[in-house]
């Protein structure tokens, strides 16, 4: 409502858990909106480690500039993308999704589009995984404004073995063994 100032969020609350972690660890990224992530103009139909983390750290550095007053330079966010180097790419089940939407300001549909699905990073340095988990409320790639790039820590929901169990195994689960396994939040009713 008008006039109500939220309260600001603490480092820990965000980064959860992955603070306290003592080990590089593989973490599933599952992207619930579709994420547009580019190199030199073309869009990635494969994606690593450094090139999420990269794009993150992108992102985190854009937000940090426009709404803290504090100039990226000032970071040092090439520490960061350093430490990705290490990271490799377990199961990666990505598809390519393309929806439409309606723009008011330009009267027009517009469509998009962007890779969804699951994503295992194996080797994360700890000094990684709290930007990981930030960027569940912050998103990655282009049209992150949009909503788009939104994911979600798997391993956070259900554990890293029945992650990587989840994507391996190859079965489609129907929504409501996902939402008793935790996966899924919400069930719609049938048709809907």
């Amino acid at each position: 409502r008008c006039g109500h100032v939220a309260p600001e969020l603490d480092g820990d609350v965000l980064a959860g858990d992955w603070s306290i972690v003592r080990q590089p660890q593989d973490v599933t990224l599952r992207f619930l909106t579709p994420a547009v992530i580019e190199r030199k103009g073309c869009r990635l139909a494969v994606l690593t480690g450094q090139t999420i983390v990269n794009r993150l750290v992108r992102r985190l550095a854009g937000l940090v500039d426009r709404y803290c007053g504090v100039a990226t330079a000032d970071y040092h966010f090439k520490s960061l993308t350093q430490a990705a180097d290490g990271i490799t790419c377990g199961a990666q089940e990505l598809r390519y999704c393309t929806w439409e939407r309606y723009s008011n300001r330009q009267q027009q549909r517009l469509t998009l589009s962007g890779l969804m699905g699951c994503l295992t990073l194996c080797n994360v340095p700890t000094e990684l995984l709290p930007y990981l988990a930030v960027g569940q409320w912050i998103h990655v790639g282009r049209r992150a404004c949009f909503g788009m790039g939104a994911y979600q820590l798997l391993a956070r929901r259900i554990g890293m073995q029945a992650a990587e169990k989840l994507i391996l195994s190859g079965e489609l689960l129907a929504a409501k063994k996902l939402h008793e396994m935790g996966v899924v939040d919400v069930l719609a009713p049938d048709g809907q």
